[in-house]
Formats: structure tokens, sequence, C-alpha cells
């Protein structure tokens, strides 16, 4: 019994380390070199999809550049529009309903109107647009 015994798997027959570390060996490097491609997989995977979204963006950028620039130039005219609406539903009160489903709301702030936008004669109350 002081003899060091050689270990044996369940079916009674020895076990060869050597041969189930190769073993292990082959399985890791399986891994490894599987991981390897999955990681490459990927990124070439994001990098297709920045180089499309820069292309959209290239393409969409006219676009909000004149977007941008109409609601730089228009939007004095728009303001003076709403404001006119707003003293209209003063006097008409089933108007004001209108505005209130269209999301324009009147009310008292300041900083949503220009100045310059105000037409002379009119006294309607500032009012303030829906921010979507």
């Amino acid at each position: 019994m002081s003899e060091p015994q050689n270990p044996t798997s369940m079916s009674g027959e020895p076990v060869d380390w050597k041969q189930e570390c190769a073993e292990l060996q082959k399985r890791v490097n399986l891994l490894l070199s599987s991981l390897v491609a999955l990681s490459l997989i990927v990124t070439v995977f994001i990098f297709v999809q920045y180089w499309r979204t820069s292309k959209d963006l290239e393409l969409d950028r006219p676009v909000g550049i004149y977007v941008t620039e109409a609601n730089r130039k228009e939007g004095p005219a728009i303001e003076k529009f709403i404001n006119t609406l707003a003293a209209y539903s003063k006097s008409h009160p089933d108007f004001a309903t209108n505005l209130a489903k269209m999301g324009i709301q009147l009310g008292t702030n300041p900083a949503a109107q220009p100045s310059s936008a105000a037409t002379p004669g009119l006294d309607t109350p500032p009012i303030s647009t829906p921010t979507k």
C-alpha cells in the first residue's frame, strides 16, 4: 500500500496524462483561433457600419443645411402668423381649442417670441411653440 498507484479512469483503465493534456491543448488552440476569427468578423462588421453611416451622413448634410437655412429665413414670418392666429383665437374661443390640438399653446413665455416678429397694432400675448 505504500507504493504509489497509477490513477485509473472510471472504466478501470490507466489514464495517459500526456494524451489528455494534448487533447486539452488542441481544444484550447481551437477556441483561441475561433475567438480570433470571431473578433475579426466583428471588427469588419463594425467598420462596414461606420463606413455606411458616414456615407449616409454625407448625403443628408445638404438637406440639414437647407432646413436650417429655411428655418432661419422663415422663422420670423412663422412667428408672426402664429401671433395672428393667437389674436384670432382670443375673439373665437372654439378656434383656441383647435390651436391646442395642434400643439400651439398660448402662454406667457417671452423668450419664445422674437421682439421683431411682433406686429404693430396687435396686442397679443406671447406664445410658446411646441418642442417636439
